[in-house]
């Protein structure tokens, strides 16, 4: 979750190929409200999640990946070892 950056330093992931998981603003809102009353901009994250996209193209070693939360979920019997071993295979594409 982007909002999480405000306090570790993107500059020590430069080295990493960085993958995000985005998903419909909508979505994220609708969710965020049934857990938080009046969910904010920094709970949402979506805009540090964009500064933190422009940051990483810009600087980092690799490219990032932006997969649409969507397209996974549209995966038949997609796991989380099945996500692992896609982002290993982009990671050795990458490297």
């Amino acid at each position: 979750m982007a909002s999480h950056f405000k306090v570790l330093n993107p500059g020590k992931f430069e080295p990493c190929l960085n993958v995000f998981l985005i998903r419909d603003p909508l979505r994220i809102i609708t969710s965020y409200s049934k857990v938080i009353k009046e969910p904010t901009e920094q709970d949402v994250g979506i805009k540090r999640q964009a500064e933190l996209y422009r940051w990483f193209a810009e600087k980092a070693v690799h490219k990032p990946i932006v997969i649409d939360s969507n397209d996974v979920l549209g995966i038949r019997n997609c796991t989380f070892e099945g996500f692992a071993k896609l982002w290993t295979y982009l990671l050795n594409m990458r490297c």
